[in-house]
This record gives structure tokens, C-alpha cells and sequence, in this order.
């Protein structure tokens, strides 16, 4: 989120509930699924999803980050 903000300088609320978003169709789809929600399984599928997701967003923003600072330095 620092990172986002840092390169930015926009709030992240609409990371977040994008974020929310996931996190509740996930649970959705495991009641359909299921008939039942059942907390772990729960937790570990959001946990997954979201590690699937940050990992690249992070490789993707320190690149962007380290390339506008590189395109800053040489341009001043």
C-alpha cells in the first residue's frame, strides 16, 4: 500500500475494496459449493488468493518505482 501510495499519491481505499470484494465472493462461492462455510478452508482460499494476487502487484510497482526514480535522476 506504500508503495502504491509513494508512486501515486492516491488514496488506496479502492485497493481495499477491491480486496473486500474478493475476500466476499470467495466466501460466497465456498457456500454455494458447500452448503456450509467452513472457517479454515475459508481462510486458507483468501490467503492464497490474495498472495496470488500482491506477489505480482509488488514485482510490478518496485519496477515501476525503481524506474521513475531512475527516469528522475537522469532527467534532472
Amino acid at each position: 500500500m506504500m508503495i502504491w501510495y509513494e508512486l501515486f499519491t492516491i488514496g488506496f481505499i479502492w485497493i481495499a475494496l477491491v480486496f473486500l470484494f474478493i475476500g466476499m465472493w470467495l466466501t460466497f462461492a465456498q457456500w454455494k459449493k458447500f452448503g456450509d462455510l467452513y472457517g479454515r478452508k475459508l481462510f486458507t482460499a483468501i490467503w492464497r488468493t490474495y498472495f496470488i494476487v500482491l506477489v505480482p502487484m509488488y514485482v510490478t510497482l518496485l519496477c515501476i518505482g525503481i524506474l521513475s526514480s531512475v527516469t528522475t535522476y537522469f532527467t534532472a
